[in-house]
């Protein structure tokens, strides 16, 4: 796992910030949750940690 639950990270793609709240070990993807209601699925290569 590369990122804790928790973390705050920026989806690459679309330039969002979101918190990592589930790593799904099935897939081997992150599931983020976006502006507090929303929530999809990112691989590693698609977020990185935000810097501020």
């Amino acid at each position: 796992m590369k990122f804790n639950i928790g973390d705050t990270v920026r989806v690459i793609k679309m330039n969002w910030a979101g918190t990592v709240i589930y790593f799904d070990k099935k897939t081997e993807k992150y599931l983020v949750r976006v502006n507090g209601v929303e929530q999809f699925y990112y691989s590693d290569d698609e977020i990185e940690l935000w810097k501020k």
